[in-house]
């Protein structure tokens, strides 16, 4: 997949991808994938950017933690298959119309980092 403005990745450490999971349970439904290895970061496969844009602390934070936007052009691989060997979904895709905001997955990275839920 080719990160775009409209299909995007927001990619995180574990802990972090963990957190914005727990606290959005059912909001966001944004497919997550990563690679076979200990503590390889989460991919949040996200649609266009939407709502407000961040503060310096929030952006600060999500730095410093690791958490980063796929730029235009950038790819992301896609699991090939079921097995957990390479690249595989944690929480695979349900529908292609429910991706959850590019901001909306940020915002919450940076609320549980700036309040320390994680």
């Amino acid at each position: 997949m080719t990160a775009s403005r409209s299909l995007g990745a927001v990619v995180m450490p574990p802990d972090v991808g963990t957190a914005v999971r727990q606290e959005h349970d059912h909001d966001i439904t944004a497919p997550v994938l990563t690679y076979h290895r200990p503590r390889r970061d989460w991919v949040f496969i996200v649609g266009p950017g939407s709502g407000s844009t961040l503060g310096t602390a929030a952006r600060t934070a999500l730095h410093r933690a690791g958490v980063r936007v796929l730029t235009e052009g950038q790819q992301v691989w896609l699991p090939m298959s079921d097995q957990p060997l390479t690249w595989y979904w944690i929480w695979p895709p349900t529908t292609a119309q429910a991706l959850p905001s590019r901001s909306t997955v940020l915002t919450t990275a940076s609320r549980q980092l700036l309040t320390g839920r994680r």
